[in-house]
């Protein structure tokens, strides 16, 4: 609401940009009046106008081990050596408030509520799961949630992902032959629960690549061994 004086005379004029009323968005702003009186005389004053953010909410991070990453595969992979079951640690201590120094977790599968701390370790069996972390900082707008939809996989599954990356591989058919069969061992023992020839074939595998494949082709190897060890 501004006004204005005048030492000899009416002011017929008292113009503001942007006028009285207006909405401001976040930040500072500058408010510029300018006054004229009868005799065409004319003067500026001003005054900035700071808006500040309401409650902003925390930013959910969430942190995921252990992951098994194979080259071009983008889903949230965790490998059940036993065929059965995973422990999956969740971290959310990434998390942030731009504003507030303290905020609760809430750790869901589902609606089941599993976790109220930062970290948390939960079985889960082979197959889909969407974790999801909300925060709360308590005052109000003050919620968010995010989630991560991973995938348990047992030791068999593993390896028929080892299997597609050999055939990918650009390998002949004759090289590709007495991996696959390696491989395809591998697979079988961990589908009878004999984890331990399973990772004894594997190694033979590794063995493999490093004598035959190495020589001719040192970055399909090398992308071939990382991958084996993942599992």
């Amino acid at each position: 609401a501004p006004s204005s004086t005048d030492n000899c005379g009416s002011v017929i004029s008292l113009i503001c940009n942007p006028p009285s009323g207006s909405a401001f968005g976040i930040g500072t702003h500058t408010v510029t009046c300018e006054a004229t009186d009868n005799s065409g005389n004319s003067t500026r004053g001003g005054f900035r106008v700071t808006v500040l953010p309401g409650n902003q909410p925390p930013v959910p991070v969430i942190e995921l081990s252990p992951l098994a990453e194979f080259p071009g595969w983008t889903n949230l992979i965790v490998i059940a050596p036993d065929g059965v079951a995973a422990t999956v640690t969740f971290d959310g201590r990434a998390s942030y408030d731009p504003d507030d120094a303290t905020f609760n977790f809430a750790w869901y599968e589902g609606t089941n509520l599993f976790s109220t701390n930062a970290v948390a370790a939960q079985q889960l069996d082979v197959g889909t799961h969407d974790i999801v972390l909300k925060l709360d900082d308590t005052f109000p707008l003050g919620t968010s949630r995010t989630n991560a939809e991973l995938e348990v996989i047992s030791g068999r599954d593993a390896v028929a992902i080892l299997i597609n990356l050999v055939l990918d591989s650009g390998l002949t058919r004759k090289e590709q032959q007495p991996l696959l069969a390696t491989l395809n061992s591998a697979a079988a023992s961990f589908a009878r629960g004999q984890v331990k020839t399973a990772g004894n074939q594997l190694r033979a595998f590794q063995n493999k690549i490093s004598a035959q494949v190495s020589p001719k082709n040192s970055n399909v190897a090398a992308m071939l061994i990382q991958s084996t060890q993942v599992i």
